[in-house]
């Protein structure tokens, strides 16, 4: 089992990864972050709205599919909002390279990082 900085540096050593960071959904308020710049646990909390309209969204159709992650497309990176522990009540935010990021890949990997981390 690791924990939620190691788990976060595990994913930053990953190809194409520019910053992780983990965010409580309730409150909106960044635990930790992974590389990134300045302004990433700002980034990262904006986003929680993003998921949070999602889960909504979901619970108003009445939809019993579980959501994994959201993925946001620009012309030079990903951004994946990524439900993780054992109530779903933090994302993990991660930004990659859209040149370099295999998202299968990273898809996969994540998982296996997300099990073992204890948050």
């Amino acid at each position: 089992m690791a924990n939620i900085r190691e788990s976060l540096k595990r994913i930053t050593e990953l190809e194409g990864i520019l910053c992780a960071a983990l965010v409580d959904l309730k409150s909106g308020i960044t635990l930790a972050i992974a590389a990134g710049g300045p302004d990433t646990d700002v980034d990262a909390a904006a986003h929680v709205d993003i998921l949070r309209a999602k889960l909504r969204a979901n619970s108003a159709l009445s939809r019993q599919d579980c959501l994994e992650d959201i993925l946001i497309t620009s012309a030079t990176h990903y951004t994946m909002l990524r439900l993780v522990g054992d109530g779903r009540d933090h994302m993990l935010f991660v930004e990659l390279n859209r040149q370099r990021a295999n998202l299968g890949m990273i898809r996969y990997r994540l998982k296996q990082i997300e099990e073992d981390m204890i948050i």
